[in-house]
């Protein structure tokens, strides 16, 4: 994803006078996010207050099931960050 994103920055910059790719650095950021392991969740979530709850929860969601975590696990994850007031 990430070299879908660099692709994209490439093309825009064909476009666009102004250099984008500062303002996708969180797309980016968040595309990475998809790959850590199970354990870093919520410390990332913690150490990137940019993003919103929602974000953070769909996030975990779709990470959850890509990667067939249990239910349980999933939930635990949910409620540390939950519980960490983001």
């Amino acid at each position: 994803m990430s070299l879908d994103l660099q692709v994209l920055i490439n093309g825009l910059q064909h476009f666009i006078s102004i250099n984008v790719k500062p303002k996708l650095q969180t797309v980016e950021t968040f595309i990475k996010a998809y790959y850590l392991p199970e354990t870093e969740y919520v410390h990332w979530a913690r150490t990137h207050p940019e993003y919103s709850k929602n974000q953070m929860v769909g996030l975990i969601n779709l990470v959850a099931t890509m990667k067939g975590w249990k239910r349980k696990t999933r939930l635990e994850v949910l409620e540390k960050i939950e519980g960490a007031g983001l």
